[in-house]
């Protein structure tokens, strides 16, 4: 009778505002948290792979590794999915057992991770302090029993919580101002004592807490106390800079979630917006940050990560460039090296972040234009056909160029064989060359749509647009298929490493020891052609638009036929600005390229994917419609 009157007492859902009185941000806020929870995904899925998979990583530092990016991805995936749901399509519901299920797993990773560092510190104090007697005392047995004890310890700490939350009646609201179920917001819903809860919430996990940082701190007392004994500079540099990752990663995790911890149960004063986002933080940064620490500073990570790598390539071309250029092979070189940013090599760590976030912005964008495009019946016009060229176009420029880039910056991966190279040359030339017809072919589309808007329909017909369509690939095709063949044609007897992060045609070109009139004189032609050419159509059609909407008499008609062409302009602007300054640069500048030289080619590369898409959905009513028809339905 009793169990069954506490049963009256549970809601059948939960509904989970996400960050109140941010709610009018949550689209913005979504962006950043996607973004660090795929990084936390692909990161820590990548070291587990590794690990896994490298016999020479099959040590107790590397399992105990293993084991947090297998709870730092338990920790973001409880979490982040479900706050991404209550940002895009207001899913903010959730079962009573899911909610308990969820706030289970939310605090046992916590606690588990916290174990783990533990852990991790004593690994670095045995394999420091009494080195010979390493592999006698970390044994695959003792590995085990620690494993044990930490998964033991963090569900036999967390399961009383779950009993705790079951006892409690809920009859006042059902609504919790939080992204995710934790413990003391759910308690805060019953209508009943929740002294014990709160008690036991905040005493037995800190406790368990506190005394892994009180361990860790004496382990790094007595490893800091045999460092200072040893006789040389280098052995003691060497011993520090195995702890610097455990040591960057300990701090992540402790502080924010120390922080956080503090200021739910004492920041009366803190506005609860920061609340909330402090405890996302807590769940999103370490997850996030943790195995690009350990990728960049443990030697072996990199060194691993880098062979295993695969090197971005498109089979079908390899195989045609190796059938048609085999004659060659004897003076082409096997393999040649991208040295990233010269110059900037210590900072590529930090640069990858804002080219990560372009990636992001660029997939994410142009994949949501071609959805729409596809999916939405008053949005197949010849305009959006031209429009999901675009982000065609940019999406294969950006997957052709920015993964082989940031394997760069994260594990050093520098080396790309040659017909992967060649691979990569044509598909970039290739579609630049496509994106700047898709521009022609939009510029023609507002001529004739405020030039002459009572034949748009009869002028530009399903079967034109295709034909259009087929004439701006063949464009690229055609200009850019002689690019591989010039460059694998030449004699390379000196240095194989490619001043870039990507295989641009005339970078590769100067790397040669023979005559190159032949490939300077052919890229300047088709630069020509394509800068030229295809930018006076663009201007003469602007000209003919402005003429046109000048003799409007309506100030609100001018006004009306500019606004639609404010976005094309724009997209023209990013294409075209830094893709001159590029070419000029590539093809008139020093032998060696310059940290600036580089970063603009590869602006000219990720400025369009990225902002293309923002400047359509902001600038152009149609889709922004269909967005927001299609998160209002939701």
């Amino acid at each position: 009778m009793f169990g069954a009157n506490l049963t009256v007492f549970h809601p059948t859902v939960f509904i989970l505002l996400g960050i109140p009185g941010l709610e009018n941000y949550h689209t913005w806020l979504s962006i950043p948290f996607c973004l660090m929870y795929i990084i936390a995904f692909l990161g820590n899925g990548a070291l587990i792979f590794v690990v896994l998979n490298e016999r020479t990583l099959h040590g107790p530092m590397y399992v105990f590794l293993s084991m947090l990016a297998g709870t730092d991805i338990l920790l973001s995936t409880t979490t982040v999915p479900k706050a991404l749901a209550i940002f895009w399509f207001h899913a903010g519901e959730i079962a009573f057992d899911a909610c308990i299920a969820q706030m289970f797993f939310i605090h046992v990773a916590f606690v588990a991770e916290s174990g783990i560092l533990l852990a991790m510190a004593f690994d670095r104090y045995v394999a420091i302090c009494t080195p010979l007697r390493y592999t006698a005392i970390l044994t695959p047995m003792a590995i085990g029993k620690m494993t044990l004890a930490i998964w033991g310890r963090s569900i036999g700490t967390i399961f009383p919580i779950v009993f705790l939350l079951k006892r409690l009646p809920y009859c006042r609201t059902n609504i919790i101002p939080h992204s995710y179920c934790e413990h003391i917001g759910v308690a805060r819903l019953a209508c009943a004592d929740i002294t014990v809860n709160i008690w036991y919430g905040f005493s037995v996990p800190m406790a368990s807490v506190l005394v892994d940082v009180a361990l860790i701190g004496i382990s790094y007392t007595l490893i800091l106390q045999a460092v200072f004994k040893l006789s040389s500079q280098d052995a003691r540099h060497k011993a520090l800079n195995t702890c610097g990752s455990h040591i960057g990663v300990i701090v992540l995790f402790f502080t924010p979630s120390f922080f956080t911890f503090l200021t739910h149960r004492f920041g009366k004063n803190i506005p609860h917006h920061i609340h909330i986002l402090l405890a996302n933080l807590y769940v999103l940064i370490p997850p996030m940050l943790n195995p690009i620490i350990y990728g960049a500073k443990t030697k072996q990570i990199r060194e691993c990560m880098a062979h295993m790598l695969p090197i971005w390539h498109f089979a079908l071309l390899n195989e045609m460039l190796t059938t048609v250029l085999a004659n060659n092979s004897h003076r082409f070189p096997h393999t040649f090296f991208l040295a990233g940013i010269p110059g900037l090599t210590a900072a590529h760590i930090w640069i990858s972040l804002p080219f990560c976030f372009m990636f992001f912005l660029a997939v994410t964008g142009n994949g949501v234009l071609l959805y729409l495009i596809k999916t939405e019946h008053n949005l197949h016009q010849p305009m959006f056909f031209f429009l999901a060229m675009l982000s065609f176009v940019d999406l294969i420029l950006s997957l052709s160029t920015l993964p082989k880039m940031l394997a760069i910056f994260w594990f050093g991966a520098t080396a790309i064989s040659s017909y992967s190279c060649l691979s990569q040359m044509f598909f970039i030339h290739a579609f630049s060359a496509m994106e700047s017809g898709v521009l022609v072919a939009m510029a023609l589309d507002r001529f004739v749509a405020i030039c002459n808007p009572l034949r748009y329909a009869t002028i530009l017909t399903p079967v034109v647009v295709t034909k259009i369509g087929g004439l701006v690939v063949l464009q690229g095709v055609v200009l850019t298929i002689s690019f591989p063949s010039l460059a694998h044609r030449l004699l390379y007897c000196g240095s194989h490493t490619i001043a870039y992060t990507y295989c641009e045609h005339m970078a590769v070109v100067k790397l040669a020891c023979g005559a190159t009139t032949v490939d300077n004189l052919y890229a300047f032609a088709v630069a020509i052609f394509l800068g030229v050419g295809d930018v006076a159509f663009i201007a003469y059609s602007y000209g003919q638009i402005v003429r046109t909407i000048i003799h409007f008499s309506s100030p609100e008609a001018r006004a009306k036929a500019g606004s639609t062409c404010t976005a094309h302009v724009c997209v023209i602007l990013f294409f075209y600005g830094p893709g001159f300054l590029s070419v000029v640069m590539q093809r008139f500048g020093p032998p060696t390229a310059s940290a600036a030289k580089v970063i603009l080619a590869n602006l000219y590369l990720l400025f369009p994917p990225a902002l293309d898409p923002i400047v359509y959905g902001v600038k152009t009513k149609q889709i922004r419609e269909q967005i927001f028809k299609i998160i209002s339905s939701k």
